[in-house]
Parts: structure tokens; sequence; C-alpha cells
């Protein structure tokens, strides 16, 4: 298996590829970046080792890196569970648990400003209303960051699948 160096460089070239080849295929550089930057948040903070406690990548969120204690414990239980590695599920499994977390959070302190009566929660009202009209499925926005979170998360589980498949092969 690749070290977390490897990966991490996997990851920087990945990015610096990655902005050019969606200005090719999108036209777009708001679209482009997006994606780009999405691949380089996957490929630092957001990948599929988020399953272990002492990984880089669970260091690199720093204080914030509790909210992903419920994610081992629950739902990637192992190293190289699926809902950590397998293409397209770990990515699914990580952005539903990050967003059902989010909200939690979001949600509370909402409740909270509500009841203690501060402006910005009856702002963030408004906010959510608008809201419910805006389709994300829709969105190239959010496609591009789906495309930018899964082919981030794929640079590190395919050399983490073909370094084992090699090792195996030798042996």
């Amino acid at each position: 298996m690749p070290n977390i160096r490897t990966h991490d460089n996997i990851t920087t070239i990945g990015t610096l590829l990655s902005l050019p080849i969606a200005l090719q295929i999108t036209h777009n550089l708001e679209l482009s970046a997006i994606a780009s930057s999405s691949f380089y948040f996957a490929g630092y903070m957001f990948g599929p080792d988020l399953d272990m406690a002492h990984s880089r990548p669970s260091k690199r969120w720093g204080k914030l890196k509790f909210l992903w204690r419920g994610y081992r414990k629950y739902i990637a239980t192992s190293h190289r569970h699926p809902l950590s590695h397998y293409p397209l599920l770990g990515t699914v499994a990580r952005v539903l648990y990050l967003g059902v977390v989010v909200l939690m959070i979001l949600t509370t302190l909402f409740l909270l400003g509500k009841s203690l009566s501060f402006a910005w929660a009856t702002e963030a009202s408004k906010v959510v209303w608008r809201l419910q009209d805006w389709n994300p499925l829709e969105d190239y926005r959010v496609w591009c960051c789906a495309i930018g979170l899964e082919v981030g998360a794929a640079s590190h589980y395919i050399p983490d699948y073909l370094s084992s498949w090699v090792k195996a092969w030798r042996e």
C-alpha cells in the first residue's frame, strides 16, 4: 500500500492536471475550479483514510476531527471497509455522514438562536425558505463537486488496490 507521501504526491499532481482537464470538458472556469477544488479536498481531507483515527487526513481536520468519530465507529468500522474504500459507495457515505452531522449542528444552533431571539436566526430561516426552490440535481456545480470528490477519492483507493494486487501477484 502506498504511504501517505505517495498519496499526497498523487493528489498534488492530480489537482494540477484536473483544472486543465475539467476546462477542456466544461469550457467553464467556475465549474472547472469547483471540480478541481473538490479533487484537492477529497485527496487531502475527505479521502477514504478517514476510517482511521490517526491517519493524516483525520489529523488535517485539526480540532474538527472529532466530527469523524461516529463515521469510524458506526459506518466505516475497519480500515478499507466498503463504506470508506469502495468506488462511489465510500464517497457517498462520507458526504451523507458529514451532511447529517453538519445539519444536526446547524439545526441545534438555529433552534438555540430562535429560542434566544437572535436576529441571525431569523435571517437564516429566510435563507432556508429560499433553498426550497433549488434543485441540486439540476445544478451543474453540484455535479462538478461530486465528480471532483469521487475522482479525488479514486486517486487514493486505486493506488491502494494496485499496490495490493502487485504484491499478491509477486507472491
